[in-house]
């Protein structure tokens, strides 16, 4: 058996550690359960949307955007996905079109939230796109970089439709496991019968690997934001993101991580609307 210098071996070595995350994790979400699967047309209209985003031809993609946005008059469907959806359906053939690499969507599971927001889609797209963006997700990750292929002001004012990077991440998954990313990220602006909708697309580039021998397999994201045409004021902003995970050592149930993910995708919109009301 290996041992290290105090002794241990490297699992008990880090056995505090994990009992430490494992109290956090618990602390930090509610009972752990899985959230309510979102209603079969919801789901599919998300994955439609990231198959599509980057079709040359909108016609398509603008017909399932203003699908979904038909879905956004129920109150109750609105209610719910402001709480959060368990979604798990995304198109392995889309994935497999995104570069050289092959992937699989077996082993996904996902989450889907929407959020309102007070501002317009505009700046929303300004901050996302926004080439010291760093400095908004500053206190969440260690290390945020981006490089960008086209003119990030151009995009900010709608005067360019397309926007790509590439981007290198170091931060805590979930807020609790060290890991270095690279990801691929993609902007377009498409025009609805709505008014201008933000579309926001990225996905992991290789796995992840974290500490506890926690590995990201996968992790694929679409973010659709629309004029709030219902309250008349604002945005609508739904999020669909899937990631599969194999946890290693790491003692968490996927529902505690899922949950995880909710939680921090309901944060993260909050602090985008915070920053744009105090800048």
């Amino acid at each position: 058996m290996t041992l290290l210098a105090n002794g241990l071996p490297p699992v008990l070595s880090r056995w505090p550690r994990l009992l430490a995350l494992f109290s956090a994790l618990s602390l930090g979400v509610g009972c752990g359960d899985m959230p309510p699967d979102a209603p079969t047309e919801y789901e599919e209209l998300l994955g439609h949307a990231f198959v599509h985003m980057a079709d040359e031809d909108p016609e398509e993609l603008i017909a399932g955007l203003e699908n979904l946005l038909i879905l956004m008059e129920d109150d109750g469907i609105r209610h719910d996905a402001s709480q959060g959806y368990s979604i798990q359906n995304l198109d392995e053939e889309a994935v497999n079109l995104l570069d050289e690499r092959q992937r699989s969507t077996r082993d996904l599971v996902g989450i889907s939230v929407l959020a309102g927001s007070p501002h317009e889609p505009i700046d929303i797209g300004a901050l996302l796109s926004w080439e010291d963006f760093h400095q908004v997700v500053k206190d969440t990750f260690d290390v945020y970089e981006r490089e960008f292929d086209g003119d990030p002001e151009c995009f900010a004012a709608q005067e360019c439709s397309w926007l790509s990077a590439q981007s290198h991440t170091e931060s805590a998954w979930a807020g609790l496991i060290d890991m270095v990313t690279e990801y691929s990220i993609e902007f377009r602006w498409v025009e609805t019968s709505w008014g201008m909708a933000l579309l926001h697309r990225f996905w992991l580039n290789a796995p992840a690997h974290g500490d506890f021998d926690l590995v990201m397999k996968g992790n694929y994201y679409i973010g659709i934001t629309f004029p709030d045409l219902i309250d008349g004021t604002g945005s609508l902003r739904i999020h669909g993101n899937w990631f599969d995970v194999d946890y290693g050592l790491f003692p968490v149930t996927e529902a505690n991580a899922v949950e995880t993910v909710v939680e921090n995708s309901k944060t993260d919109a909050d602090k985008l609307d915070h920053w744009i009301s105090t800048h």
